[in-house]
């Protein structure tokens, strides 16, 4: 080649991917929806993981926002999220046995997300969700059987 002659690779489609070799199917649980990070997270993680199931753990006070949200997401992904009623700084998650026991039985990864950072809160509740919420959840994924990632 000469010095003005260079090669050129084709532009790579950076939009197609096989998702069955670069994502296996996940069980994903997630805190701290429908928060705005946890919205993102769960919409980017839909596209590029169609086959994954989602669990999204809400506080009942956002339950209705996290159905609006759903909604809005395409029909073929809505059957892959279940929402659970629940809150990080309760017991087992404030969660009922049964869906305890699935989450410990079917998740592969967590990402925890919920926490409190607004100014004007007691240091006591603070400490309850970010402290003790915190270590709730790392209880919760040292039982789940099949876990391979706590973000």
């Amino acid at each position: 080649m000469s010095t003005k002659e260079k090669k050129v690779n084709p532009p790579r489609n950076r939009n197609r991917r096989n998702t069955e070799k670069t994502h296996p199917k996940r069980r994903v649980l997630v805190t701290g929806y429908p928060g705005f990070i946890g919205k993102c997270l769960v919409r980017k993680l839909l596209k590029a993981e169609p086959d994954s199931e989602f669990y999204l753990l809400v506080q009942e006070k956002f339950l209705d926002d996290a159905h609006k949200y759903i909604r809005g997401i395409r029909r073929q992904h809505r059957e892959k999220i279940h929402l659970l009623k629940g809150d990080i700084a309760e017991t087992d998650l404030g969660l009922a046995a049964d869906e305890l026991q699935r989450i410990r039985r079917k998740v592969t990864d967590i990402y925890h997300l919920a926490a409190v950072s607004y100014l004007g809160i007691t240091k006591a509740r603070m400490w309850r969700v970010n402290v003790q919420g915190t270590l709730n959840m790392l209880a919760l994924a040292n039982e789940v059987e099949h876990l391979k990632r706590f973000n």
